[in-house]
């Protein structure tokens, strides 16, 4: 198996090009993940969540949700919620290759 399709699942809709990038698996799953929720996204920042708080130790309190949320820029907002999709995508690829044993290996031409 490639170094690509280990990382990434490889391509989600397999076709014959020489040139050009296909969408992974992976990018696919990221696309498709539900919303991160609250405790996903504090997570992913290496904060807790814990009594409608975010903590970023278990003595300093950032304050509720919302207005920290509204105290980081859009950008890292961005990326924290690509950050925990992509987490998300990578477990389930985990997942199907400890479950499916015909699927462990994504260089085959079968989406999902």
């Amino acid at each position: 198996m490639s170094e690509r399709a280990k990382t990434d699942g490889g391509p989600a809709f397999p076709i014959e090009v020489l040139h050009e990038k296909v969408m992974s698996h992976r990018d696919y799953a990221a696309i498709h993940a539900d919303q991160p929720g609250i405790a996903e996204i504090v997570s992913m920042a290496g904060f807790t969540y814990s009594a409608g708080q975010v903590w970023s130790d278990g003595q300093t309190s950032l304050g509720g949700f919302e207005s920290w949320w509204r105290s980081i820029p859009n950008s890292e907002r961005f990326m924290l919620s690509a950050r925990v999709r992509y987490a998300m995508a990578d477990a389930l690829l985990a997942v199907k290759a400890e479950t499916d044993p015909k699927h462990s290996d994504y260089d085959d031409d079968r989406p999902f």
